[in-house]
């Protein structure tokens, strides 16, 4: 097995695939104002990029992307976003408690809600090891108050510009009433509630231990 693995990290089609990977990580950044954007270059082209860095920059922000376009999908994408936005940690803290300015946070809702006018009910073709498979994007925006406390922030593409204006200010009011986690978890996923106005919570440790509960069941019966 140690030897299959060792021969599959020395194929062409490897090494072709770390040397995009690598090339592609040149424009993810760090730092405390920092707005991050994974997307596919098919989708958001470099053009739209620049405009993005504009907005920001003009509230102290810069922008981190990765262009995913290609690369192997996350196992437990029914819980996360395929396309996302993503603010740093010191910074939503900042945005929180009220020592950057409201501009900040505008500049924030009017990238994603650039980047979700983009994606909204497009499709990608999902890679495994094994197969290709065409599927709906999902986009959203993913918080990480600590490093046990984050949230992935669902925006459909069936609502409409008016609802992700308010769900993002409903986001961002719902961040300020939460505690931080003792322990770790994994990012809660959040969808929102367009009757009810309001940011739903799904702890996925939680409901994959019922599904599992649940198969598990069902094989001994």
């Amino acid at each position: 097995m140690n030897n299959q693995g060792e021969d599959i990290t020395k194929s062409d089609w490897y090494l072709e695939y770390e040397k995009v990977n690598e090339e592609r990580r040149k424009t993810v950044k760090t730092g405390d104002n920092v707005i991050h954007l994974s997307y596919f270059g098919g989708l958001i082209d470099s053009e739209e990029i620049r405009e993005i860095e504009e907005t920001l920059r003009q509230s102290q922000l810069e922008l981190s992307s990765f262009d995913k376009s290609g690369l192997f999908k996350n196992a437990l994408e029914d819980y996360a976003n395929v396309i996302y936005v993503a603010i740093s940690t010191p910074l939503i803290s900042n945005i929180l408690t009220g020592i950057v300015s409201s501009i900040v946070w505008d500049s924030i809702k009017v990238t994603v809600k650039k980047v979700w006018v983009k994606v909204k009910n497009k499709e990608y073709t999902k890679l495994t090891a094994g197969s290709q498979e065409k599927k709906k994007i999902t986009f959203g925006l993913e918080i990480k108050l600590d490093k046990n406390t984050s949230f992935n922030f669902r925006l459909d593409g069936d609502l409409s510009e008016e609802l992700v204006e308010k769900s993002l200010d409903k986001a961002f009011d719902y961040l300020k009433e939460q505690q931080l986690n003792e322990n770790y978890k994994h990012s809660y996923f959040m969808t929102y509630n367009s009757t009810n106005e309001n940011w739903n919570k799904l702890d996925v440790e939680e409901d994959l231990r019922a599904k599992m509960l649940k198969r598990n069941k069902k094989q001994d019966e």
